[in-house]
């Protein structure tokens, strides 16, 4: 499991990559990573702010996304 912790952006990731890839409640994702409901939205906006404004993690995020859609 990945550490909990500020700063930990492959954390904010993987939560981004759950929500979007499970389509779960927040709450169900939430546990998981040992969040709350709302803090799950928190990261996931802020994950999608970032990815407007950092071109190289989009392009990481994709490159991400497209490794696990391979792989179903």
């Amino acid at each position: 499991m990945l550490r909990r912790g500020k700063g930990k952006p492959e954390r904010k990731i993987a939560v981004y990559l759950s929500k979007l890839f499970n389509g779960e409640k927040n709450i169900k994702i939430g546990k998981y990573f040992a969040i709350k409901g709302p803090a799950v939205s928190n990261v996931i906006k802020a994950v999608e702010g970032r990815m407007e404004t950092d071109k190289r993690l989009k392009s990481e995020i994709e490159n991400l996304k497209m490794r696990v859609i391979n792989e179903e």
